[in-house]
This record gives structure tokens, sequence and C-alpha cells, in this order.
């Protein structure tokens, strides 16, 4: 199994299950999602797309590698761990997580943080 669905299985198993589609796609695709769902008219790293409430799939999560990328650069990681980063990130927008006031920044970044160290060591 391709170590990214492992990865997202893994979080998923640390949040309480559920299912996620995941779809990798080009920054024009990305502008068009975030323009038509948010109103900004620029590209992002990941979009998170919420299922109805109660739903066996939580949602779906838009990753540009274009950006995952660059940011992998700068950061001086993998594209494999941005990307996974970046699927831990839509995983807990899709669980309620959000990062727009200071407190629920801190608190996104923690299980961020939590879910990223349980995908380090070895996967069951």
């Amino acid at each position: 199994m391709p170590t990214l669905k492992r990865r997202a299985i893994e979080f998923l198993k640390c949040v309480g299950g559920g299912d996620v589609h995941i779809a990798l796609i080009g920054d024009h695709k990305m502008r068009s999602l975030n323009q038509r769902f948010r109103g900004l008219s620029r590209t992002t790293d990941v979009l998170s797309f919420s299922a109805p409430t109660g739903a066996v799939l939580l949602g779906d999560i838009a990753i540009s590698i274009p950006r995952a990328k660059k940011q992998a650069h700068e950061r001086c990681l993998t594209l494999l761990d941005e990307v996974t980063h970046l699927v831990c990130h839509g995983i807990l927008h899709l669980k309620g997580y959000d990062h727009e006031t200071p407190t629920e920044k801190r608190a996104m970044l923690r299980e961020e943080a939590r879910l990223l160290a349980a995908s380090a060591r070895p996967l069951s």
C-alpha cells in the first residue's frame, strides 16, 4: 500500500475513523476551487470539503502538488512529508479544527503534531 495512503489511514484511526477522498491537483484547478468555494482568486496548498454530518465519508481534501513542492523545498522536506502534513491538516479541518484565532491555531497545531508523530512510528 502506498505510504501516503497508509499515513492517511493512520491519521483517520487517530481521530476516530472515517473515510476521505484525496485529490492531488494543479494550481489552476486549486485556484478555481478556492475562488468557487471561498471567494479567493488565488491558489492555496490544501482545501477541505466536509461531507454531511453522520456520513462515514468525512469529506474531500484537495492538495495542490505545485504548492506542496514549493513548500517542501522551502522547509527542506521531501514532497511525501509535505503532502503528508497537508493531508493531516485537511483531515483536522474535516474534524472541525480551524486556525482563525490564536487559540484555534494552537489547538490545531498541537493535534497536527500528535498525528504527525503517530504517522512516524511503524504503521499497523
